[in-house]
């Protein structure tokens, strides 16, 4: 099972980038059109504007991501816990996104797998 040592991360740099990347991008154009979104695509949400969904992406997808990569490197006694604790908030991101956006993408299906990933090396313990 030494794939972990690959596989996690690649997911966590992976997710960091494109989160920090994404909620950035959503903050500073709460319109969605700097990410090719529509804000129709919040009707079914609680949200007007990509702004919120933005923040939270670049915080816990994000930042959370890249903490988690700097204790994986450092190999900090927290490491399995937090691995796990981003496998979950990914998870638990990609859910709420499908609930609220009422649509699967490819992409939903990639990073929720990606999520799950992080869960299960954490369970095993990152071998």
């Amino acid at each position: 099972m030494r794939s972990g040592k690959y596989v996690i991360p690649a997911i966590l740099f992976l997710n960091a980038i494109g989160a920090l990347a994404a909620g950035y991008l959503f903050m500073t154009d709460p319109s969605g059109s700097k990410m090719g979104m529509n804000p129709d695509l919040l009707q079914y949400s609680p949200f007007s504007s990509f702004f919120i969904p933005g923040l939270v992406l670049f915080v816990a997808n994000g930042l959370l991501s890249a903490v988690t990569l700097v204790l994986y490197f450092t190999g900090h006694r927290l490491v399995t816990k937090a691995v796990l604790l981003q496998g979950v908030i990914l998870c638990t991101w990609i859910f709420v996104q499908m609930i609220m956006l009422r649509l699967i993408h490819p992409l939903h299906l990639i990073m929720g797998a990606a999520g799950l990933l992080l869960i299960f090396y954490s369970l095993n313990k990152i071998k």
